[in-house]
């Protein structure tokens, strides 16, 4: 499937339900994405592009399959990169505006041996060859000047 309608992927990091950041940021969207479905939408005209998501940290960035990539192959590919790491305590973050939205980012950008880094470079580049290639409505809508 192609176009707006069809499924996006993407590899997040979420705190933990128990922690701080989780009940943050179920209070800054106005909803506990546990909840279920979206609900009637976003009370809170900042929550929009994250109300579906959650407040989350992006590791990969949401995209849509490649043709011949299945749902079952995005995941085995995610654990497998996941698999590669061990656990590691993560930097200082902050909440901080990225383009348009607020996300949540290291305080310092982490050096190219950190574990984050390393996580990160490999989610990218261990999930590519899953990624289809942005259709041009995708590339116009980024490409507009904010």
């Amino acid at each position: 499937m192609t176009g707006p309608a069809a499924p996006r992927y993407a590899a997040y990091w979420l705190p933990a339900t128990t922690h701080p950041l989780w009940a943050a940021g179920c209070a800054w969207l106005g909803r506990d994405p546990r909840d279920g479905g979206p609900g009637s939408g976003p009370a809170r005209p900042w929550a929009s592009a994250p109300w579906r998501y959650g407040f989350h940290a992006t590791l990969k960035a949401p995209c849509r399959l490649a043709s011949g990539a299945t749902e079952s192959g995005w995941l085995d590919a995610v654990g497998a990169v996941a698999a590669r790491h061990a656990a590691f305590e993560l930097p200082a973050l902050r909440v901080a505006t990225l383009d348009d939205f607020l996300a949540l980012r290291p305080v310092a950008d982490p050096p190219a041996d950190h574990p984050l880094r390393r996580l990160a470079d490999d989610c990218v580049a261990g999930l590519d060859a899953l990624r289809a290639p942005p259709e041009a409505a995708e590339l116009a809508r980024r490409l507009v000047p904010g």
